[in-house]
């Protein structure tokens, strides 16, 4: 994880000229930019996916911000992905609250203590993690009615910014089977789209490891496909806000995700090596000269 990110809705005044601004359409806010975001949360039914799902999956990870969401609607939310989505064919999906499950944590407050590290969700508070058998899968969830006027019925009421990545998995799914975590981090790398770097990948192997991890790391897309014939198979809008690649950790309980965040290999190794890498937006730099100077 390294530095972190759905700005509200918010209303617009009336204009003091008198001519009337057309009515704005529902949208979701963009996310200010920023480097690197990071969320945890549970998995659940793991030996379950191999069979739904086969061997190199593509992970569609998509990342909520619901800071008003009340029980109901979440009830209604996960309702929604546990009886509708999971019906689909190829479809194998969970929705959680950051932390939510985790080893009886209740949330986000609960569970950061656990593994001792800092809040680098930027405010996004949900996950909705879905895996395809393949991108025709993933199309299908994509347009079906489940997912678009179901799903974002529910989510309208709530939803203050959202961030969407698609990503193959390096890692044979089977090797999930004994997962209880999913540790994701979305990352800004403009030099780097389409394509990895292979000190990063390096590390990653190294990540691999580490007991109780299994660790991908990708670009956008299907592999050896770009973002653009990616995004163009899908027949969807690009939704990534920026992000380029995605690190995808899966732990065999908190103390596993524990030992890989504070270990040499993340702390030493990693940070620095994704440094030169990483996007810094001139807000940022700003922030950062500025507290130097206070």
């Amino acid at each position: 994880m390294s530095r972190e990110i759905a700005l509200p809705i918010s209303p617009t005044s009336a204009p003091r000229s008198p001519r009337r601004r057309p009515a704005q359409k529902h949208s979701v806010p963009r996310a200010p930019p920023t480097a690197a975001i990071a969320m945890a949360a549970a998995v659940t039914a793991t030996t379950a996916i191999a069979a739904a799902v086969g061997g190199h999956p593509v992970q569609h990870t998509v990342f909520f911000k619901f800071p008003e969401i009340d029980a109901e609607g979440y009830a209604g939310l996960k309702s929604i992905v546990a009886e509708k989505f999971n019906a689909l064919d190829g479809i194998w999906a969970q929705f959680y609250a950051y932390g939510e499950e985790i080893e009886g944590a209740t949330g986000m407050a609960d569970f950061l203590p656990v593994i001792e590290w800092p809040d680098k969700t930027n405010d996004f508070s949900h996950c909705l993690f879905v895996l395809a058998r393949d991108a025709a899968c993933l199309k299908g969830y994509l347009h079906s009615d489940e997912h678009k006027k179901d799903w974002f019925g529910g989510v309208g009421p709530y939803i203050k910014g959202i961030i969407v990545f698609d990503a193959e998995l390096v890692q044979p799914i089977e090797q999930f089977n004994t997962a209880t975590i999913q540790h994701s981090v979305l990352f800004k790398f403009p030099a780097l789209v389409d394509q990895s770097a292979p000190e990063l990948d390096d590390i990653v192997a190294k990540f691999n490891q580490l007991p109780g991890i299994v660790a991908s790391f990708r670009p956008y897309g299907m592999r050896n496909t770009s973002k653009a014939d990616t995004l163009a198979a899908l027949e969807w809008p690009d939704k990534m806000d920026g992000y380029t690649h995605v690190l995808y950790v899966m732990c065999h309980d908190a103390a596993a995700l524990k030992n890989y965040l504070h270990s040499d290999e993340h702390k030493v190794m990693w940070f620095p090596a994704v440094k030169p890498y990483i996007q810094v937006t001139p807000e940022q730099t700003a922030r950062i000269n500025a507290s130097k100077r206070e």
